[in-house]
């Protein structure tokens, strides 16, 4: 009885601290997801504009100096566009996976 206590306990441990990072990463695509759907209407270079806009702006607000905001807005822009290319292969894993569900 002592083994599937533990066993128990451990599982319950693991699920404690599974879940929530379960969560986040769900979380995560979805934000991925949103974005990149988003950018399909707005256009890739304007969206991709405006997030290392904002990102160079809150970098900025935070305290850095705005001698780096040029630098901040470049890296902005190819860290937003790897964000959205992620986000489109998110998108069609989960077209794909929800396809092969109905077909």
């Amino acid at each position: 009885m002592g083994l599937f206590r533990r066993v128990v306990r451990l599982i319950a441990g693991f699920l404690r601290v599974l879940l929530p990072l379960i969560w986040r990463i769900l979380r995560m695509m979805f934000f991925l997801a949103t974005t990149s759907l988003a950018s399909i209407w707005v256009g890739v270079p304007n969206a991709v504009n405006r997030i290392a806009q904002n990102w160079a702006a809150e970098a900025t607000i935070a305290g850095i100096p705005e001698q780096y905001r040029n630098a901040i807005f470049l890296s902005g822009r190819v860290v937003a566009s790897i964000t959205l290319f992620l986000g489109w292969l998110v998108l069609a894993s989960l077209t794909v996976f929800i396809l092969n569900l109905v077909i």
